[in-house]
């Protein structure tokens, strides 16, 4: 396994201790519902926003759900942790003082 594997693998497996925690992020809270790792993404519900109307399969609105954001588990460069997921990380390291 690579260095930058073996780091990615790392930082996953540090993100998992997350989820469930809540980050304010960009004006808005957002709690972590899951971590897509082969997609290297994060799955985060929003506290803030209403919820929004969800088609069934025939494409009529039947139920409200949450607003859900997609973000990066890595920067841009791909060489170091987003500022999502850092933030995610710093609320943590906080919790377990």
């Amino acid at each position: 396994m690579s260095q930058a594997s073996s780091s990615r693998a790392e930082l996953l497996e540090r993100l998992r201790g997350c989820i469930g925690l809540r980050v304010a992020w960009r004006g808005e809270t957002l709690q972590l519902q899951d971590i897509l790792a082969t997609e290297g993404r994060l799955v985060l519900r929003s506290q803030d926003a209403a919820a929004t109307l969800q088609a069934d399969q025939h494409g009529d609105p039947r139920r409200r759900t949450p607003v859900l954001r997609e973000l990066p588990v890595l920067s841009e460069d791909g060489t170091n942790p987003s500022e999502v997921a850092e933030a995610l990380l710093r609320v943590l390291a906080e919790q377990q003082r």
